[in-house]
């Protein structure tokens, strides 16, 4: 035999060890694999399969009662009840509104038959807003607008309008941004 032939048969030979040693680790890591995945189905209590099959018993069974007291509820009605407890109430309103209506108090009634004006001198009101009163400022200082500052503030400044056009019509800066350069 040639030292060729012998080194082919030493590799297979080595092929066939790695690959058996590996079918072998193989066969191993999926066994542990399924006993983690047991474990972990066996954390819930009850395999997922049995578990939905709970829910379904569950829930056909809770619609079947439902269903159940739905049609009791609605085939049981009785209307007559209500009716009568209804003329009950409206024969209990009308002597709770005598009994407790405003109208049997003395004060509200006097107030209703006879009420009481309040007189008020209109000139104390009127006499507050007048602003040609000589002296007002200084009888309300805080009413009184005719101060530069107030009007100022009313009016605005006199001439503002015409400056703020002029700033733009006439500064070269304003007329800069407005001179495209391609």
């Amino acid at each position: 035999m040639s030292t060729a032939s012998s080194i082919r048969k030493f590799v297979k030979d080595q092929q066939r060890g790695s690959l058996a040693e590996l079918k072998d680790l193989s066969r191993e890591n999926l066994r542990e694999i399924r006993n983690i995945y047991s474990n972990i189905a066996d954390l819930t209590g009850i395999p997922t399969e049995k578990a939905v099959e709970n829910y379904i018993a569950s829930a056909s069974q809770y619609f079947e009662d439902a269903l159940g007291r739905g049609r009791e509820d609605v085939y049981g009605f009785e209307p007559r009840g209500i009716s009568e407890s209804a003329s009950v109430m409206k024969g209990m309103i009308d002597p709770a509104l005598d009994q407790y209506s405003l109208m049997n108090r003395d004060g509200f009634m006097s107030q209703a038959l006879n009420p009481s004006v309040v007189e008020i001198d209109p000139s104390k009101i009127f006499g507050s807003l007048d602003y040609s009163t000589k002296g007002y400022s200084t009888a309300n200082p805080l009413l009184d607008y005719r101060d530069a500052a107030s009007q100022a503030m009313i009016q605005g400044r006199r001439g503002a309008i015409e400056q703020q056009a002029d700033f733009y019509a006439n500064n070269p800066n304003v007329k800069g941004l407005m001179t495209y350069n391609v």
